[in-house]
C-alpha cells in the first residue's frame, strides 16, 4: 500500500522524519502486522479498538505484543505534524533484531462517492482465502489479485470465496447479507473482524435485529434480499451487485443500521 507524498512527515518510533525518507519497500512487504485508522476532523476514529486489535494480531501471529498506551501519543503527534483533517493513517509494526518498531504514515484513501452510497457498489467474487484470517497482516498475494480484479473490471471490491463455496469477507472489508430482515455474516474465526463490523453488530443487537454467524454460500445468493460491506474507508455501504447477481438497494434493515452508524461517528 503506497504512502501519501502530499504530507510532510512520517514516524519511525517516536522520531518524526521527512516523508521523502520513507522506506518505500516497507509499504509492499508481506507478513507485517498493521492497522489502518480513519481520521475524521483531525481525530482517529475508534483508536482504542484498533490498538487492541493490533495486539491481538501480534499475539495470534506469535509475536511480542506492544505497550498500547505508547502508541496513542504517536498517532496524535503525526496527525498534528501533517495537519491532516481527514484521511487514512497506517500503523505498521516492523521487527528489527527482535525489537518492535512502529511506523506511522498517511496512505492514499478512496472513499465512496455520494452516488455510490445512494445506489450501491459493484463487487466481484474472488476465489481466494487469507492464510491467517483473524490477523491483520499484510498479504500482498491475495491483495494483489484483488487489486487486479478491481482495477481491471471497474468494481469497488472483491469478495473472497473459500473452497466450500462460502463468501467469507471482502479483500479489505467485511460483508453482511440480509435475508427476511435478519443478518448473516461469517463467524469471527473465518474473517478479520473489522472495527466497523463490530460496531454494526453492536447496533444490530441494540435494535433487536437477529444475527446469524454463518457464511453465505455463492449458491444461496438468490435467497438474500440485500447485502452491504463495512470497512475503515467505506464505513457502511450497500452492494448493487455481486458478479451477475443483483442486490436490492435501500433495504429497510440496511437503512436503519446506516443511520445508526452515521450518528455514532458524528
Amino acid at each position: 500500500m503506497k504512502h501519501r507524498i502530499d504530507v510532510d512527515y512520517f514516524l519511525r518510533g517516536e522520531q518524526l522524519l521527512p516523508i521523502a525518507e520513507f522506506p518505500k519497500q516497507m509499504a509492499s512487504e508481506s507478513g507485517l502486522i498493521y492497522e489502518v485508522l480513519r481520521v475524521i476532523n483531525g481525530k482517529a476514529l475508534f483508536m482504542e479498538e484498533h490498538l487492541r486489535r493490533l495486539n491481538k494480531s501480534l499475539r495470534l501471529a506469535s509475536k511480542p505484543t506492544y505497550i498500547l498506551q505508547n502508541l496513542a501519543p504517536l498517532i496524535h503527534k503525526l496527525i498534528a505534524a501533517d495537519t491532516v483533517k481527514n484521511g487514512n493513517l497506517k500503523l505498521l509494526i516492523y521487527f528489527e533484531n527482535d525489537a518492535l518498531i512502529p511506523y506511522l504514515y498517511f496512505i492514499p484513501h478512496r472513499y465512496p462517492t455520494a452516488e455510490q452510497y445512494a445506489n450501491g457498489v459493484k463487487t466481484l467474487l474472488q476465489y481466494d482465502i487469507r492464510t491467517l484470517p483473524e490477523v491483520k497482516i499484510a498479504d500482498w498475494k491475495v491483495r494483489g489479485r484483488a487489486n487486479k480484479l478491481i482495477d481491471g473490471r471497474g468494481v469497488y471490491e472483491t469478495l473472497l470465496v473459500n473452497k466450500e463455496g462460502e463468501i467469507t469477507e471482502g479483500s479489505r472489508s467485511n460483508i453482511f447479507f440480509i435475508r427476511n430482515k435478519e443478518l448473516y455474516t461469517a463467524p469471527a474465526k473465518m474473517v478479520l473482524s473489522g472495527i466497523t463490523r463490530n460496531k454494526i453488530i453492536e447496533l444490530a443487537e441494540k435494535h433487536h435485529i437477529p444475527i446469524h454467524y454463518e457464511a453465505v454460500k455463492v449458491d444461496d445468493l438468490a435467497n438474500c434480499q440485500a447485502c452491504f460491506i463495512t470497512g475503515t474507508s467505506p464505513g457502511v455501504i450497500q452492494l448493487r451487485s455481486i458478479d451477475d447477481f443483483n442486490c436490492s438497494i435501500n433495504d429497510s434493515i440496511y437503512g436503519l443500521l446506516l443511520e445508526a452508524y452515521n450518528k455514532l461517528i458524528q
